[in-house]
């Protein structure tokens, strides 16, 4: 990290603490108003707190979004690509959702205090059964009036490629007879910059803490936000699934070039090795 990237993250890391802390009244609000019984001005004070957050944090982070395509309207059941942590604050930004998200980010010191605030739904994907109790929790968010957002491939990658996709979560959505949304994630660096594929994408074996402080010190990030057209219906999980993987493909811009995925996680003090010429 250069020199002028430790004076980024020195005034950013304050920056976010400050946005974050700023915007609790509202989202405590909006969690109170909701326990009290007024369900939908809790759930627009909540949802008006999360996307002022998420579109603060970007400014901070000087994350400049290309968005293409139409939003949905919740409620809505919304798929896209995973790549980083980062994801979560592009799609929140643009998107008025709740996400389903690993158990293990509960636990996480601030982190996953916040998210359990903001309404996320969580899941223990070591446990196939552990399925079965989700899908009534996204079926009440769906009937609440909000929308749900997943990442059907289940892990985070340096996106390279589209994942295979897990598709038991996708019952919700045939169960219902609803159309799912789908959209795709990229992202870019300037030039000069550790590729995005190693300083944004977030995956494998690469520690939090290290990858954190790379993120933030970089000069400017660029994302490709893409809301697809028209939504896609089935009537399995599986063959939903198919469709929605074909379709997200053919609309699927790399961040990485091939042969990523198999490179070893480089040390945070260390630059990455070196991708052999295709």
């Amino acid at each position: 990290m250069t020199g002028i990237g430790w004076v980024r993250g020195l005034w950013r890391a304050p920056a976010l603490g400050l946005i974050t802390v700023g915007l609790l009244p509202l989202l405590l609000l909006g969690r109170a108003l909701t326990a009290c019984g007024a369900k939908r001005r809790g759930s627009d004070a909540s949802h008006a707190a999360i996307r002022t957050w998420a579109r603060g944090c970007l400014v901070i982070l000087n994350v400049r979004v290309e968005r293409s395509g139409e939003a949905p309207e919740p409620p809505f059941f919304l798929v896209h690509n995973h790549l980083s942590y980062l994801d979560i604050l592009v799609l929140h930004a643009h998107v008025r959702g709740r996400f389903l998200s690993k158990l293990e980010i509960s636990g996480w010191p601030i982190a996953g205090w916040l998210a359990r605030l903001a309404g996320t739904l969580f899941i223990d994907r070591d446990k196939r059964r552990d399925v079965s109790r989700v899908i009534p929790e996204m079926q009440a968010v769906l009937a609440a009036g909000d929308g749900v957002m997943i990442f059907p491939e289940g892990t985070s990658s340096p996106g390279e490629r589209i994942l295979p996709f897990h598709p038991s979560l996708l019952q919700v959505p045939t169960s219902l007879s609803m159309p799912t949304h789908w959209g795709t994630l990229a992202y870019r660096v300037p030039a000069g910059s550790q590729p995005a594929f190693w300083s944004v994408c977030w995956w494998g074996d690469m520690p939090f803490g290290s990858h954190f402080l790379k993120l933030m010190a970089l000069p400017r990030i660029d994302v490709a936000l893409r809301f697809g057209s028209p939504p896609v219906r089935a009537d399995d999980r599986k063959t939903l699934a198919a469709r929605l993987h074909e379709r997200m493909v053919s609309h699927f811009e790399p961040t990485a070039p091939p042969g990523t995925e198999a490179l070893p996680i480089p040390p945070s003090t260390q630059p990455p090795p070196p991708l052999a010429k295709s």
